[in-house]
């Protein structure tokens, strides 16, 4: 995992892939009042270029954002100036973080937790963030399908243009034995000279059934109280993303 993101930080705004998080910041805000314990201390895992944090700390919250790449920390911290609220950036590894005070609320958007590709550091994941959590706090978090990536991602090219000095091919390829997908990303910057650079980073992420998710969540001390889709409507079999709200027992 570490490189990933590092060089992406620098265009990540800019390719427009901060929209998930923005879209799912309110929804995670909702879902905290709805099944939290009313507390206020928020830790957002994987946190990236920190919309879901500055949100969370625009309204109220104490939030704590983790991320592995120093980069991605670094335009959070921007953004966190620029709306004038107070987070605290850690650089740490999601499988085993530590917060220096129990938090009420975890929340892990994005399908990062896809990028753990062995059912070992999901768990080390998700003991981590039990363990930081009060006795009855949440963990809300998104991950991927197999379906998700087997078939939305697939295997196949395609090529973007969200800026005008902006390019990005993608490549993805899902491997039916291992259930990963490899996204070769390609991003062209072009400079002030009017020449481009290449940014390259390869990303992996693995599916899991929501049976060994649930099993999983089971042995880290966790009670799920809902799972479904983004709507937590039922899921079907073509779903392509679940949305979990897990409590500490």
């Amino acid at each position: 995992m570490a490189g990933m993101y590092e060089e992406l930080a620098e265009i990540y705004e800019r390719a427009g892939f901060t929209r998930f998080s923005r879209e799912m910041a309110p929804r995670l805000l909702a879902l905290i009042g709805r099944f939290g314990n009313g507390g206020r201390r928020v830790c957002d895992l994987a946190c990236g270029t920190g919309d879901v944090a500055v949100f969370l700390a625009q309204h109220g919250m104490e939030v704590t954002g983790i991320d592995l790449s120093a980069r991605m920390l670094a335009q959070a911290r921007g953004k966190g100036r620029a709306a004038g609220v107070e987070v605290q950036w850690l650089q740490a590894d999601a499988r085993d973080f530590v917060l220096g005070r129990p938090a009420d609320a975890v929340t892990c958007v994005y399908d990062a937790l896809n990028y753990l590709l062995t059912p070992q550091e999901l768990a080390a994941a998700l003991r981590a963030a039990h363990d930081c959590l009060v006795p009855g706090g949440i963990f809300v978090f998104d991950m991927n399908t197999r379906a998700g990536l087997a078939e939305e991602w697939g295997t196949g090219e395609r090529i973007e243009e969200p800026a005008e000095d902006l390019l990005v091919t993608w490549q993805t390829s899902f491997d039916h034995e291992t259930d990963v997908n490899t996204l070769i990303l390609n991003a062209f910057v072009q400079g002030t000279s009017g020449l481009y650079r290449r940014i390259r980073e390869v990303h992996r992420e693995r599916g899991y059934p929501v049976a060994q998710v649930r099993g999983l969540l089971g042995e880290a001390g966790f009670t799920v109280v809902a799972l479904g889709d983004l709507d937590l409507e039922p899921l079907r079999g073509d779903s392509e993303r679940f949305l979990c709200v897990a409590r500490r027992t």
